[in-house]
């Protein structure tokens, strides 16, 4: 049975512009103090290498393929240990446009396996985390762009 963990943020910005930030995985390292480091395409099929640190500073890299990417709304890639019945994962990346000049970022994962019920509670409130230190880093990042 599979398990979620989704943050939400509004941010002051086109959501053009925040879309252009989410897919420039170059500068991930500049802004994203969760996932630090992503090499790879951000088009379906492509397979990512993907550095995450949470932040209790336990950090991980792992591989993960991209299953869609939705202009200018959804970004959506998957990755497992081992064996997709072991412990897997969806990451999604989702806009919602607020109005001109304001968007919503759902920012969410989807966990499965055998694994996750021994490690839940952790994961749970690590990636929770990570994810807010994640949304709050892009907002400010993407509000003062422009400034």
């Amino acid at each position: 049975m599979g398990r979620e963990v989704r943050t939400e943020i509004e941010i002051d910005a086109p959501i053009q512009e925040v879309w252009k930030v989410l897919l420039d995985f170059d500068t991930y390292h500049q802004w994203n103090p969760f996932l630090t480091r992503i090499q790879g395409k951000p088009q379906v099929g492509s397979e990512l290498h993907i550095s995450v640190t949470f932040p209790n500073q336990d950090s991980m890299n792992f591989k993960a393929n991209v299953l869609a990417v939705e202009e200018g709304r959804n970004i959506r890639w998957f990755g497992k240990f081992l064996l997709k019945s072991i412990f897997a994962g969806t990451h999604s990346l989702e806009l919602e446009s607020i109005s001109e000049h304001r968007c919503r970022l759902i920012n969410r994962e989807e966990y499965d396996g055998f694994l996750i019920r021994f490690m839940w509670t952790k994961l749970a409130q690590n990636a929770a985390d990570g994810f807010v230190q994640m949304n709050l880093s892009l907002k400010r990042f993407c509000e003062h762009k422009g400034s």
